[in-house]
């Protein structure tokens, strides 16, 4: 959902694709309006989605990693412009990504030369630069375990933007806690995003959810029921 104008898509099981609004009656009630666009694709299949800042109030603009039903090791990073005034829906194949790459996260700025978007694959995360579309691959600092080979995943995440930079908390399915920041250098006429991740700590349990509140504050959803509640300084 965009926050913007409230315009929003659902990717369907199969392939389509659907994309529309939420309005406000006369009452200041929320509800779906009429006006929807339904994107079918032969053979794609949607994997994960954001939404990123429209360049106008009118517009929406997509992310997704998608794959295809005769190639399901073949993933791309493709981008979808809407506008809802002249009606057209355009794709956009930006790049091929790892064929691990499950997540996407959009890293908003006020100032759209510093908005980039982090890909999450096994083991590593990629950033696209959404200005420049230049691209960077760092691996995962997580927590190595004895005897346990599975994939340690993101499930949840959450960020908060400061003045100079944008720090985001994740949080993966084995309990690990990483500190993401990402910072930005004016270089020959433009923004160069950097970043930054580091490992905080483990916390035992399956973490379903991750919150920043104010004042700093951290509150975990376990899977469990014993949530938790803590501050980093």
């Amino acid at each position: 959902l965009i926050e913007k104008n409230l315009n929003f898509m659902i990717c369907g099981i199969q392939t389509s694709k659907f994309i529309s609004s939420i309005k406000k009656n006369q009452d200041l009630i929320p509800i779906f309006s009429n006006k929807s666009f339904e994107i079918k694709h032969r053979y794609v299949i949607c994997f994960y989605i954001i939404c990123i800042r429209p360049e106008t109030t009118n517009a929406s603009n997509f992310a997704c990693i998608e794959t295809f039903y005769d190639r399901p090791y073949e993933k791309v990073l493709v981008f979808y412009y809407v506008s809802f005034i002249s009606k057209i829906v355009k794709r956009k194949v930006i790049c091929q990504i790892n064929y691990t790459s499950y997540m996407l996260i959009y890293v908003p700025d006020k100032c759209i030369e510093k908005e980039a978007i982090v890909i999450f694959s096994e083991g590593f995360f990629t950033i696209v630069n959404l200005l420049t579309l230049e691209i960077s691959i760092k691996n995962m600092p997580l927590k190595k375990r004895k005897g346990n080979d599975d994939i340690n995943r993101i499930v949840s995440f959450d960020f908060f933007i400061g003045k100079e930079r944008t720090l985001y908390l994740l949080a993966t399915q084995d309990g690990d806690l990483l500190k993401f920041i990402f910072t930005y250098k004016f270089k020959k006429n433009y923004f160069t995003l950097r970043s930054n991740i580091e490992y905080l700590d483990t916390i035992e349990g399956k973490i379903s959810c991750i919150q920043i509140l104010s004042g700093g504050f951290i509150f975990l959803s376990m899977e469990t029921g014993n949530h938790l509640f803590f501050s980093i300084y």
